[in-house]
């Protein structure tokens, strides 16, 4: 991603300046040979990165980008980009990583649910092919199926929430038939 290798690389040349905003000067070259990407790939990215209001140009009188230095060689100033926008936005994206995160861990935790389930309800069918033969279990198969069918995969981005309720609604008609088999209808322990 070209505007994200810039604006690394843009981070990665601030010299920790004591100023009121955060300054940087470095070359196209430069970022040509540290990015990998084109002058015109640069020139680019420079656009996305002032679009996203992520940098800041600070133009020279000569379209340069330089740092300003007093008698004494000390920088005092800079034409190039501002980084400040970056540095003011970091609070937010770090709560849009904890959501993000916290999003990817309920979804992996549905996804467990469901094999879970998933896994319990095919049990409770094989068992009652294996025992009980001649009980018709079409519907509970049919449902199975169904549902194998319309669950995404775990590599896919959706978030299955809904399906959730519909395994477990599963696994219970799966168990109990399997209960009611063993027990033979009544309400009663066999001895």
């Amino acid at each position: 991603n070209g505007p994200r290798s810039v604006l690394s690389e843009l981070v990665a040349c601030w010299g920790e300046q004591e100023w009121e905003r955060l300054l940087v000067w470095p070359s196209n070259d430069y970022l040509v040979n540290r990015t990998g990407l084109s002058e015109r790939g640069i020139r680019k990215a420079f656009r996305v990165l002032i679009d996203q209001q992520l940098i800041v140009p600070k133009e020279s009188p000569n379209g340069k980008r330089y740092a300003v230095k007093d008698l004494a060689g000390e920088i005092v100033d800079a034409f190039g980009f501002d980084l400040t926008p970056v540095y003011a936005r970091r609070g937010e994206w770090a709560e849009r990583l904890i959501e993000q995160k916290q999003g990817r861990e309920a979804r992996k935790r549905t996804f467990d649910e469901i094999t879970i389930a998933r896994r319990a309800a095919q049990e409770a069918l094989g068992s009652l092919s294996r025992e009980y033969p001649d009980l018709d279990r079409s519907d509970l198969e049919d449902r199975l199926r169904e549902l194998l069918a319309r669950t995404p995969l775990r590599s896919t981005k959706a978030t299955p929430i809904d399906i959730l309720d519909e395994w477990k609604s599963l696994r219970s008609a799966c168990e109990e038939a399997y209960y009611r088999a063993g027990y033979a209808g009544t309400q009663c322990r066999h001895s």
